[in-house]
């Protein structure tokens, strides 16, 4: 028999397990297998862009028509209708579309915000979204299709014409274009067949094209790349005749899929950058390159086959080997080159399309402006200035060039006035290139002193039209002359001062440059004069012909009064003797003084401190021919603060005996002797400063407060922050006497205790009077109050404030880790300790740190630490976690974070397994039957362990322990193996010491005291053997004779005992 050491045992435990891994197993390869089919259905099913329609018709048979017609293309991996009558879609809705067909019909309900429909598609597109618009009716009719600012971006028709119904139609020319593919027949044939009126290249925008059109030549398919986003517009009613009178085009022909293809085309996961790639301007057969790269913006790899340039020949890319497979992500980089072969815009469509089933192909517009021949001519005017006589005038070279493309054609240069002006080198007709150019010179040879102007004229022609470019050409021939003031009066300027630049203005009335080399004063006052205009041979001041020329000047004087000099103007005019001319020039120098009229100040008397002393004035004279600045006016010294003047913001004091009244209080802030200097600082000369003593005696109380301010930083919300005090004390010489003191606010976030009664008097060294104040916040922000306390200092204005500040803030915490797994224990061990680091990342200290464990299984796990830290911002605080099952199995639990003024409590998981460890014994019930004292018994047991790790075991008996012995008593179990158990043999020796039953239960314990295992274990002791007796027969050896019944009797009770001493011990168990 083997007893159940456990709820159960090991064997029964693994088969349990056993059974239930297979047929987990089992239930994993179902499921496996059915996702492996549901994969390779759901891969065989996607089928390419997910479509939607976004439409306005209260038709249902219309719009399930359009559905049924998409979903027969095989073309989408869905077609989803939203219906945009009444409002316009979500960027949510949208956002679950690859493309989007618009369509809205006037007579079955129409679009009621047709703007609202224009935003949202608009935003689509901007994201990435293609949008194909069907029966575009932008103008009247615009109901029938979005609107708006935003959408007007995206337009490929513009917002007129009208619209017409048809009831058979079919298609008529057509380009080459990837919609196209497949397209052999559109027709219509339904009795309410609309379109737009007069679609043609005078009516879609700039850049978009008719690539098909009605067998009438209206428009059909207009496709475009407004924003470099590609986008179409078919003028067509997608509604098939399949549903009768309100249905348009025949089912049986093409239209569907044409919908279809332009649906797949601008929802293309292949996206180009740059798009458009516009190449600007290029000149005729020039070129230029650009790159552009083509991006898999898709989730799936894509293939592409083959690439499509249509038209060809302005535009070539660089060749690629096909195929390619771009990944996710992946760029394929083309090489484009433009060579426009004529004036004007060009563009291009570059096509890369996928062998990948179902993907659209990837386009991008190129596009190029072809520059045609430009002419141009440098310099395009000639001034040869003034030539003096005698003088030859330089050569000037023009230069005429084709800036543009293609070929200019030059065809020769002429002279108006060709008797004073000539033309050398000009060369003979010819073709210029791009870039190309050729040059001639001009030359002027005037024959008469006057001035003179002509024009030289190119004669060229651009694609065989005639074109005459002009240069026009000025010049004059003859002599300078210079015309200057003969006198000039300068601004006054204070002697010892320079003053500002003044100018002298000369003019220029001959027929020739003036060149002025020299300036310089020559006579009188030379030294109180400069002249600031640079001239020398080297580098003349000049003055064209008819101009004028400003000559600057300065004042410098050195003394008072009229300070004069002439200025020596030396030029090239011929009328001059020398080419010398005179100016006179005179400036005043002025003076201004400095005179102090009350030297210094003593306020008599005792003032009261907090008071004003009647007003003593100080007077400033001056007597010089200058106005005197007073630059500032200030008090300085030991007790300047006492003082006050109330001096005039305007402090200029006026020449020629002018002053200037500075009105001075003694206002004492302190008791005492107070001295101070009032300062003046003047331009009388440079760095002047006068001073003024000042003195005085002030009386009165003086109160002190330290600190001034209590500012208790950032404070946590819902706590109170340790008490800072406020010392007030007398320092005056008279009484200071208190009146009401007041909190502001009463009820805000500061307490304070300790106020003064009112009346209260205190003297010169009494002790201080103490506020001891604390705040507590009770909201996240700064938080401001102020103490007032009525006091009879004057100087505090008769009311000491104290301000007051806090911060309140939240408080901040992080935990690390936010969950803690504990490996497998045995129940009642204690597993190694985790280590919970707690970090304050709020702005305050950090205080009243509270762990505690809540959940079913908080019992089993333990927290160390020290709850009783402050945390200063940034810093950590360890704690350890240790798990101590006290159940099997998952044991979860919550470790809750708490710390004054956090809002809530951080929350950590934690999760430990507690193990029951058993192991079986075999036997683990066990009679030894009866043995005689000295003698023994012996019994063999082996205890298997199915457990992963090794147990360090210690044994022991219940009871008698004399009787019984085990060999090992200590010992380790070894591990189980995934296709063994660890076993131990325990050879138990049974050697009664005394008589009856021995009974007892070896226990098997952990070395740390957990129960593992028991063996319950019987035996009855018998008497040593005696020698024997005389026989006699029938007696007993006391004489009475042996009783049956009695044996009998004395056999069940012993039974009954050991029977009674088993159950005991298993109810133990």
């Amino acid at each position: 028999m083997i007893r159940k050491l456990a709820v159960r045992s090991p064997d029964a435990e693994s088969a349990s397990v056993t059974s239930r891994l297979t047929g987990t197993l089992r239930h994993c390869l179902a499921w496996a297998a059915a996702l492996t089919v549901f994969g390779a259905a759901s891969a065989a099913m996607a089928a390419g862009p997910k479509a939607c329609v976004v439409y306005a018709c209260s038709d249902s048979s219309a719009t399930g028509d359009i559905k049924s017609k998409l979903d027969g293309t095989k073309l989408f991996d869905s077609v989803t209708m939203i219906d945009a009558g009444s409002s316009a879609p979500s960027d949510s809705t949208l956002a679950k579309c690859d493309t989007v067909l618009v369509f809205g019909d006037v007579n079955r309900g129409g679009f009621s915000d047709p703007t609202g429909v224009g935003n949202a598609l608009a935003a689509y597109i901007e994201k990435g979204g293609g949008v194909v618009v069907a029966l575009p009716m932008y103008g009247g009719y615009y109901y029938n299709s979005p609107t708006g600012t935003n959408w007007s971006k995206y337009q490929l028709i513009d917002n007129s014409s009208s619209m017409s119904y048809v009831s058979k139609k079919t298609l008529g020319t057509k380009d080459t274009h990837a919609v196209l593919s497949g397209i052999t027949k559109i027709e219509t044939n339904g009795s309410t067949c609309r379109e737009r009126s007069s679609v043609a290249a005078s009516t879609i925008r700039a850049g978009a094209k008719i690539v098909a059109s009605w067998n009438d030549g209206n428009g059909m398919i207009i496709t475009g790349f407004p924003g470099g986003r590609p986008r179409i517009d078919l003028n067509i009613y997608p509604v098939s005749s399949d549903i009768g009178y309100y249905g348009c085009y025949d089912s049986a022909s093409d239209t569907a899929k044409l919908i279809a293809n332009s649906m797949v085309y601008v929802a293309s996961p292949l996206r180009a950058n740059p798009s458009p790639a516009d190449f600007g301007e290029v000149p005729v057969l020039g070129s230029a390159d650009l790159s552009v790269d083509f991006e898999n913006q898709g989730s799936s790899p894509i293939t592409v086959g083959s690439a499509d340039l249509s038209p060809a020949g302005v535009f070539t890319v660089e060749t690629i080997v096909f195929p390619k497979t771009l990944n996710p992500g992946d760029k394929l980089t083309i090489k484009a080159t433009a060579k426009p072969t004529a004036a004007g815009q060009a563009s291009a469509i570059y096509t890369l399309t996928p062998s990948t089933p179902n993907v659209a192909p990837g386009v991008v517009q190129l596009t190029v402006k072809g520059l045609g021949p430009r002419y141009d001519a440098q310099p395009s005017q000639i001034d040869f200035g003034g030539i003096a006589v005698g003088m030859t005038a330089p050569v000037v070279t023009v230069n005429v060039t084709n800036t543009g493309g293609g070929y200019l054609g030059y065809t020769s240069a002429s002279v108006d006035d060709a008797t004073n002006f000539a033309l050398e080198s000009v060369p003979g007709a010819t073709l210029l290139g791009s870039g190309a150019g050729v040059s001639y010179d001009v030359k002027f040879k005037p024959t008469l002193e006057k001035a003179y102007s002509t024009n030289v004229r190119v004669a060229y022609s651009i694609n065989g039209v005639n074109y005459s470019g002009i240069v026009t050409v000025r010049a004059s021939y003859g002599k300078p002359k210079i015309v200057a003031p003969s006198s000039l009066v300068l601004s006054p300027v204070r002697v010892g001062g320079t003053g500002p630049d003044q100018i002298i203005t000369v003019q220029n009335t001959g027929q020739a440059d003036l060149s002025i080399s020299n300036l310089q004063f020559i006579s009188g006052d030379v030294s109180d004069f400069a002249v600031v205009t640079m001239a020398s041979m080297m580098s003349p001041f000049k003055v064209a012909t008819a101009s004028t020329g400003d000559i600057k000047v300065q004042c410098k004087p050195s003394v008072q009064g009229v300070r004069q000099a002439v200025l020596e103007i030396t030029s090239n005019d011929p009328s001059l003797a020398m080419g010398k001319t005179n100016i006179a020039v005179s400036c005043r120098g002025t003076v201004a003084n400095f005179e102090l009229i009350g030297d210094k100040i003593d306020f008599m008397g005792t003032q009261q401190t907090g008071t004003c002393s009647s007003t003593q004035y100080v007077t400033i004279k001056n007597t010089g021919t200058d106005s005197l600045k007073i630059l500032s006016l200030g008090f300085t010294g030991a007790n300047a603060s006492s003082f006050k003047h109330t001096a005039p913001a305007t402090r200029t004091v006026p020449g020629g005996g002018g002053t200037f009244v500075i009105p001075v209080q003694f206002c004492p802030v302190d008791i005492g002797s107070q001295t101070a200097d009032l300062e003046i600082a003047t331009d009388f000369k440079t760095g002047h400063v006068a001073k003024v003593p000042l003195t005085g005696t002030a009386s009165g109380p003086k109160v002190v407060v330290t600190p001034g301010n209590l500012d208790f930083g950032a404070v946590y919300i819902k706590t109170t922050s340790t008490s800072k005090q406020i010392k007030i004390t007398n320092e005056g010489d008279k009484d200071l006497v208190f009146g009401k003191s007041v909190l502001t606010p009463a009820m805000g976030a500061f307490k304070v205790s300790g106020f003064p009664t009112e009346g209260k008097i205190l003297k010169k060294g009494d002790p201080a009077i103490v506020l001891d104040v604390v705040a507590g916040p009770l909201t996240a922000m700064q938080q401001s109050g102020e103490i007032s306390i009525i006091v009879n200092d004057q100087v505090k204005m008769g009311n000491i404030r104290i301000p007051l500040s806090v911060t309140g803030v939240q408080a901040e915490l992080k935990v690390d880790p936010m969950m803690m797994t504990f490996p497998l224990t045995i129940i009642g061990l204690r597993s190694q300790e985790l280590t919970l680091n707690v970090t304050n990342t709020g702005s305050a200290p950090l205080t009243g740190l509270d762990l505690s464990v809540s959940g079913t299984a908080s019992a089993d796990y333990v927290v160390n630490g020290d709850r009783t830290v402050v945390l200063a911002p940034g810093a950590s605080a360890p704690f350890k976690v240790a798990f101590k099952p006290t159940g099997n199995g998952t044991r979860s639990a919550i470790l809750v974070v708490n710390a004054a003024g956090l809002m809530s409590p951080v929350q950590v998981k934690l999760d430990g397994t507690g193990k029951l460890l058993t192991i079986s014994c075999s036997p683990d019930d066990k009679n030894l039957g009866m043995v005689r004292m000295g003698e023994m018994a012996e019994l063999k047991v082996i205890c298997r362990n199915s457990d992963a790790s090794d147990i360090d075991f210690v044994t022991g008996f219940s009871e008698n322990q004399d009787d019984w012995s085990v060999d090992p008593a200590t010992g380790k179990l070894p591990a189980g193996t995934p296709t063994e158990e660890g076993l131990v043999t325990l050879a138990i020796t049974f050697k009664p010491t005394a008589t009856g039953p021995r009974t007892t239960v070896l226990s098997i314990k952990t070395k740390e005291g957990l129960a593992i295992g028991s063996i319950n274990l019987d035996g009855t002791g018998l008497p040593m053997p005696k020698e024997k007796p005389p026989e006699m027969t029938g007696c007993s050896t006391s004489g009475r004779a042996t009783s049956p019944a009695g044996t009998l009797i004395t056999l069940l009770l012993g039974a009954g005992t050991l029977l009674f001493r088993r159950r005991r011990s298993r109810a133990a168990l």
